[in-house]
């Protein structure tokens, strides 16, 4: 049911296990693109598209980060997977941590990039539903042109920097370690 981006590794090498990596909002999976060169050093890796943020219209949009995760759930199911390293950026950390909450047996390693554990404000809730209401009226254009006229680092910046800084550690698993988000002001 859940639509997904999967990169296997060639049968010429030893399994080092399954990735699996959790979009930021309002992207999909497609931004974990990059990191499927994990693939060539013996992961399995696996993007799923969150409900509502694909383009599908087969199923309405989740509306809590605990439907999210039991999708993932069933996914990992579905593929017959029994744990996997889980990671997510931001919107995709609240929903690595509710996989961890609810279905910890699936989880053998977190990967958590600009996230937190804790829900969103009431404030940060709204400007989430102001963005998503933004792509819908306005389409893709209209959201970048918003994004683009913040002052602060926008998530679109973030999520390259996060993405190249996986795709560093796929080679250097020290790297990540040498890291640090940079400073701006908001």
């Amino acid at each position: 049911r859940m639509r997904y981006l999967e990169a296997s590794p060639p049968a010429t090498l030893r399994p080092r296990g399954t990735l699996v990596l959790i979009h930021a909002f309002p992207l999909n999976a497609r931004m974990w693109e990059p990191q499927f060169v994990l693939a060539a050093h013996g992961w399995r890796v696996i993007a799923p598209h969150l409900r509502g943020f694909d383009g599908g219209v087969a199923d309405p949009p989740g509306s809590t980060f605990d439907e999210y995760a039991g999708d993932v759930v069933d996914l990992l199911d579905a593929l017959h997977i029994e744990d996997a390293v889980i990671g997510g950026l931001s919107m995709g950390g609240y929903v690595t941590f509710a996989i961890l909450r609810h279905a910890p047996r699936y989880v053998r390693g977190l990967i958590l990039a600009d996230t937190r554990p804790q829900a969103d404000t009431p404030e940060g809730a709204e400007g989430r539903k102001g963005m998503l209401q933004l792509l819908e009226e306005k389409g893709p254009s209209a959201f970048v042109d918003f994004i683009h006229a913040c002052r602060s680092l926008s998530l679109v910046r973030r999520a390259e920097i996060a993405s190249n800084s996986f795709r560093i550690s796929a080679f250097n698993p020290g790297a990540l370690k040498l890291w640090r988000r940079p400073k701006c002001s908001s």
